[in-house]
């Protein structure tokens, strides 16, 4: 689709929240008309004035050939495209569905299938890199469909991202991220015990960092999350840990479904439930918090040492 024809033919969105919104605001920076929903009207009032609201998913699906949802989680995927005024309720032949929820191919495929029963088309586009990746246009995006469905999100993505990849069949895409997710859940707790343990031998966690990036025991959480959001005692990476735990969640019912045990996941997942059962802990808080509390857990004083 060329730029002229995207100032002609609106693109739908539905789920306008923190990852949501900016999608809308990429969008209408690449020159598209924008229509969206959300479930949550304050979610809609803090749009662009130029976004047009919807007063539903059928709506959004009847005004834009394609729409791009963005919601909670798979359940909530299910019910914008196949509940009662949803998507499916307002979608023709042309529809193609962008699904950028981190979601289940379980419940991607399901959702397909009803789609192609009209004619319309999906495909699965997860995303990586989180909302300041979203506002500069760098996200990664792993797509799972046809190629000629990938072929027809192309224009829509490259507003969004820098590293877009075809990955697989219908699902693919939401497969590898939750893996992916569950990779991040682990290394995240587990360079949280490590520098717990080095920190009982006084070795401060600046120091412990330099050797894990130049060793075999680096890892992104050692190159990038500890040094943004631990050592600048922050603890802000826009990433709550009710949707870690969300994440981790699909990733374990995925590896159940394929007869794995998952057993790093499962206990990552187990100790976010710990962090979330606290009585002041919120899903709202930054996924970054469960490191202090791990600390805390392990009775490590390593938290107080990070310029040691």
């Amino acid at each position: 689709m060329s730029a002229a024809r995207s100032l002609e033919t609106p693109v739908g969105v539905i789920g306008t929240g923190q990852l949501g919104k900016v999608l809308t605001d990429r969008f209408l920076g690449a020159g598209y008309q924008v229509v969206a929903y959300d479930i949550d009207p304050a979610a809609l009032e803090r749009l662009h004035p130029d976004v047009t609201r919807a007063s539903g998913p059928a709506e959004v699906a009847a005004t834009a050939p394609t729409v791009v949802t963005c919601v909670s989680d798979p359940a909530a995927v299910r019910d914008c495209i196949l509940g009662d005024g949803g998507v499916l309720d307002g979608a023709f032949a042309q529809t193609l569905v962008i699904e950028m929820t981190t979601s289940s191919p379980e419940t991607t495929r399901e959702v397909g299938a009803a789609l192609a029963r009209t004619g319309a088309a999906i495909v699965d586009a997860p995303v990586s890199r989180g909302v300041p990746a979203a506002i500069e246009g760098t996200l990664s995006v792993w797509l799972g469909g046809e190629k000629s469905d990938v072929d027809r999100a192309m224009p829509y993505l490259t507003p969004l991202a820098t590293d877009i990849l075809h990955v697989g069949p219908l699902g693919a895409g939401h497969a590898i991220k939750a893996v992916n997710m569950m990779l991040m859940g682990v290394n995240l707790i587990a360079t949280a015990e490590a520098v717990a343990v080095a920190g009982s031998y006084r070795v401060g966690l600046d120091a412990f960092l330099d050797v894990l990036n130049a060793s075999s025991g680096g890892n992104f959480m050692t190159s990038n999350h500890f040094p943004r959001f631990v050592q600048s005692g922050s603890y802000r990476s826009a990433f709550s840990a009710g949707l870690m735990r969300k994440d981790l969640r699909v990733a374990r019912d995925l590896a159940e479904e394929m007869g794995a045990p998952a057993l790093y996941g499962t206990r990552a997942l187990e100790i976010y439930n710990l962090y979330l059962a606290q009585p002041d802990a919120t899903a709202d808080d930054d996924n970054m918090l469960i490191v202090p509390f791990l600390w805390n857990l392990l009775g490590a004083d390593q938290g107080t040492e990070t310029g040691s």
